[in-house]
């Protein structure tokens, strides 16, 4: 093992469409952070994968790291296509999970298996009523090789990646004790953000709300000008949560 290996922090990469953000995690709850904003989507200023990772290298910049020096990296993926899910299988081994899923999974993706990375985790294992209710995690295959490809310009490969949903969740669970109570998780991005109800051993619920803050803070400048109260008219009035 080579020296000061131990002290190498692990990075964790959110690529949004207003900012690149960074997560150093040295252990022992040590953690700092780094932003940097991207160009607006233009055919001038295109969004390629190389101005991401110049963005991203900034990032480590700040925060007086390399590539080279990190222990590991966590790579979050969100939009419209990444799609987590719970769905129920019938009562199985956990070997015998993996293959199932890919033959049940057909029911509940908007897309061809075929072309879908997929990921799983057991929630639940009921046998007196012969299921298992299973988190489903999926996105294109050609998406998640395009957002490696920053990484890669770098000398990186993601170690973890991480739908966003579940990112958020698992780092507002981790080390609490949420055994009882339901908890609304709320990420408020530019243009979109994530909605995600978590209640430990019920359905896992997540929506993608077209809705972030590039509209909380055009209304408030809207109101700023009109001289009277600022009204968000356009935040959704119902979330269509059954």
């Amino acid at each position: 093992m080579r020296a000061g290996i131990r002290s190498r922090p692990w990075a964790g990469i959110d690529v949004g469409n207003y900012s690149v953000k960074v997560l150093l995690s040295h252990g022992g709850g040590r953690f700092a952070t780094a932003e940097e904003a991207l160009p607006p989507f233009s055919d001038v200023t295109p969004r390629t994968a190389d101005v991401i990772a110049r963005s991203i290298n900034a990032c480590f910049s700040r925060l007086g790291v390399t590539p080279r020096g990190l222990k590991g990296v966590t790579l979050g993926i969100g939009g419209s296509d990444v799609i987590v899910k719970q769905i129920q299988l019938p009562l199985l081994d956990d070997d015998e999970v993996g293959s199932a899923l890919r033959f049940e999974s057909r029911k509940h993706l908007p897309f061809d298996p075929q072309t879908m990375v997929i990921d799983f985790q057991i929630v639940n294992r009921l046998p007196t009523q012969k299921r298992l209710d299973v988190l489903l995690a999926a996105v294109p295959r050609e998406r998640l090789e395009k957002a490696m490809v920053p990484l890669q310009q770098l000398g990186l490969e993601a170690d973890i990646v991480d739908a966003t949903p579940l990112a958020l969740t698992n780092a507002v669970t981790h080390g609490e004790d949420l055994a009882s109570g339901a908890w609304i998780l709320l990420d408020l991005g530019h243009l979109w953000s994530h909605l995600t109800l978590y209640q430990r051993g019920e359905p896992y619920f997540t929506r993608r709300l077209d809705f972030g803050g590039a509209r909380l803070t055009q209304a408030i400048a809207d109101g700023t000008r009109a001289g009277g109260r600022i009204r968000v008219s356009r935040l959704p009035r119902r979330l269509g949560i059954a």
